[in-house]
């Protein structure tokens, strides 16, 4: 038989009372009860609350109640399902937890500091020693948002400002249970948290350690072997605020699966200036993720430190006076490279004034870095050691001369004059940037943030594209489109005669080429001219594989133009003739530039 809890709430709060002498039952009013909708409220000397020893069920609510002096806390056996998670909030105004928070053996179940309207992080968590908030013990399945974490001291500097603010990882045991092919955590979520002054790491998610090792607790039998630490799958850290800790801004380890970081600020990182330990955002061994909208500024070690997996990109991420250095890769592992070794990607990152390289990479695995700013007095881009491919970045040594919107305070959006509009190569991957404007599937500007120049509709500029022959015997491919500008504007009953054919050297044989126009363009209108001979012609777009016609015609004129509408998106425009002695010697393409 179920029975509901918040019936005999106020019941069981006055017994207690009078068996402690203490002030629990007025923690909160009934009014505040039924409008925070709690089913427990957390008594304030109480140090363990055990969700299983205490009946709660799914779907139901514990408090922690405004104005009490909660101290150490522990929350185990809180177990929910999917549909119906345990939600562990405030009630009341901000609710303080004074010595650490601690969550032991959960699953599907929330910790939110939304439980009143006028508070954006109503629980607030501070502590001498060790994790402020520790989520571990085989706990998996939930979500942190709108907690404070405070440390005690300014800049985590001070002999009782505890360890790392949000700590998530289960250790490894030595019987191996808690190995990565037995058990492992999901669908883990920290968002929209204010963390600051802390001791130690800002976050700290992942055990790290990934190709395993032999802990030291475990060291004592001979007979130990290595264990495996746990995976983090399905890893969301977005919007979160952490400034002044003492080391790393946000570390992430382990998350080896579906792995997002984004949308966090850091600033004031690796206070404590240890070497190992003062990164802005560090994004360790066994992470496959998304990395993106970043924004970290103001410590001794690099902004990015990442020794990741392949199929990880990195993208929109700000990055401001990193003493050693704005991004550096390394990774080595020979197990990284083979176990997962698919491309990594750097696109589109600011990185400004860093006291080292701008770009630094060590390792096998293949690299594209495109569209970055590297702006920094000392340098800009140091590759090494690294199948790097490179391009499309604007790197300087001078951050004045690419025309920031105000470089002295930090505001990083592009003047319309900025030397990064319109100089970037098209990826599909970064549709919007840093603020969530649409970049232009034209040309996008370099850097984390898009000006936005309005693309102009009519006769595309062709002199930067490419033509191709597809076979031995076409001859002078790029005939279709070197004589732009004596075709004049045939769209608009304009065209004129051109001569410079692209033709076959092997009599009546089928000829083709390919024209890349170095980014993908919204095209409107095709035009050809027919100038004499009769064959099939197929315009063609998309690319190897997966072509599609756009425009088809039988050249059966002479010495005319002929435009079709289309509506199509391409980089690649496939041109063939299936008699190579027809004369049709340029195309004219009308679109979005």
């Amino acid at each position: 038989m179920n029975i509901s809890i918040r019936p005999l709430l106020g019941t069981c709060l006055a017994l207690l009372a009078l068996a402690t002498g203490n002030a629990n039952a007025s923690l909160l009013s009934d009014d505040q009860i039924e409008q925070c909708g709690c089913d427990y409220v957390v008594p304030e000397n109480q140090y363990r609350t055990d969700g299983e020893a205490l009946g709660i069920e799914p779907g139901q609510s514990i408090c922690f109640a405004a104005g009490a002096e909660y101290r150490k806390i522990l929350l185990e056996n809180l177990n929910g399902t999917e549909e119906d998670r345990i939600t562990v909030k405030n009630c009341g105004g901000q609710a303080h937890i004074d010595h650490g928070l601690y969550v032991s053996q959960s699953s599907q179940f929330n910790i939110l500091g939304n439980g009143d309207p006028e508070v954006e992080y109503g629980l607030r968590v501070r502590t001498e020693s060790s994790y402020f908030m520790s989520l571990g013990n085989f706990s998996t399945n939930f979500e942190v948002a709108h907690v404070e974490v405070a440390g005690y001291h300014p800049y985590g500097i001070g002999p009782d400002n505890g360890f790392a603010g949000i700590g998530v990882k289960t250790l490894p045991k030595c019987d191996h249970s808690a190995d990565r092919d037995v058990w492992n955590a999901y669908d883990v979520r920290i968002h929209d948290n204010y963390i600051h002054d802390t001791g130690g790491e800002g976050m700290y998610i992942g055990h790290g350690f990934y190709d395993g090792r032999v802990e030291k607790w475990c060291k004592g039998d001979p007979n130990a072997t290595p264990t495996l630490p746990h995976a983090i799958r399905g890893l969301r850290v977005y919007n979160n605020l952490v400034e002044r800790v003492g080391y790393d801004g946000i570390q992430v380890k382990n998350a080896d699966t579906d792995a997002q970081i984004y949308n966090n600020t850091i600033i004031d990182y690796g206070n404590l200036d240890d070497g190992n330990h003062n990164e802005g955002l560090f994004v360790g061994d066994g992470t496959e993720a998304l990395i993106f909208n970043n924004y970290v500024e103001d410590g001794p070690g690099f902004g990015i430190q990442a020794n990741f997996f392949g199929n990880t990109s990195v993208f929109n991420n700000v990055v401001v006076n990193a003493e050693q250095g704005g991004i550096y890769f390394n990774n080595n592992s020979v197990h990284f490279s083979n176990e997962k070794d698919g491309l990594i990607r750097f696109y589109h990152n600011t990185v400004i004034n860093s006291g080292g390289a701008g770009f630094t990479a060590y390792t096998p695995q293949d690299v594209e870095v495109y569209n970055n700013i590297f702006a920094s007095p000392t340098q800009g881009r140091m590759p090494r050691g690294s199948n790097l491919d490179v391009q499309g970045n604007l790197v300087t040594t001078s951050p004045e001369s690419v025309g920031f919107v105000d470089l002295a305070n930090n505001d990083f959006h592009l003047l319309d004059n900025s030397a990064a509009i319109n100089r970037g190569l098209y990826q599909s991957l970064v549709s919007d940037d840093f603020d969530g404007k649409q970049r232009h599937d034209g040309a996008p500007d370099i850097g984390a943030y898009e000006y936005g120049t309005a693309l102009v509709e009519g006769k595309m500029d062709l002199s930067n594209a490419s033509v191709t022959a597809l076979n031995d015997w076409t001859t002078n491919a790029v005939g279709l489109i070197d004589e732009q500008t004596a075709a004049g504007d045939p769209r608009n009953g304009n065209g004129q005669d051109v001569v410079s054919n692209f033709v076959s050297n092997r009599g009546d044989q089928a000829i083709s080429a390919l024209i890349d126009l170095g980014q993908p363009h919204s095209l409107n209108d095709i035009c050809f001219y027919d100038r004499n001979g009769h064959s099939d012609m197929r315009i063609e777009t998309g690319a190897e594989g997966n072509w599609t016609v756009a425009v088809s015609d039988a050249l059966d004129t002479y010495r005319q133009w002929r435009c079709q509408s289309v509506n199509v998106s391409s980089r690649y425009i496939k041109v063939t003739l299936d008699n190579g002695l027809a004369s049709m010697p340029e195309i004219v393409l009308y679109g979005l530039q």
